[in-house]
């Protein structure tokens, strides 16, 4: 399973770059490299950021290894909830959006 993926060329979705925020800085939680995202079948030390923060966030993720459907399911209703892009793909708007619930 990938740990990062670069981004689907002219999918219009986060995986596009936004630029709104950088992977791997101090704003959002995980190594990702810029332009990348986590998405269904990601697996590594990013992934399982993300459902922590998810969870801090009070959004439920399954908590198994990897990012799964039922974490891409919390990553929408997140991303709805926060006024961002519904794809169920975590790149650089929502890792924005999550940065704010990170370590809680």
């Amino acid at each position: 399973m990938p740990e990062c993926q670069s981004p689907p060329s002219g999918t219009g979705g986060e995986g596009s770059g936004s630029g709104e925020a950088s992977f791997g800085d101090d704003t959002a939680p995980g190594p990702l490299e810029d332009g990348g995202y986590v998405t269904v079948g990601s697996d590594g030390e990013s992934a399982e950021e993300i459902e922590e923060t998810l969870g801090s966030a009070g959004y439920e993720a399954d908590g198994r290894r990897g990012f799964s459907a039922e974490d891409a399911a919390s990553v929408r209703r997140f991303q709805r909830a926060h006024g961002l892009l519904v794809d169920g793909i975590v790149g650089s708007q929502t890792m924005a959006a999550l940065a704010q619930y990170a370590g809680r």
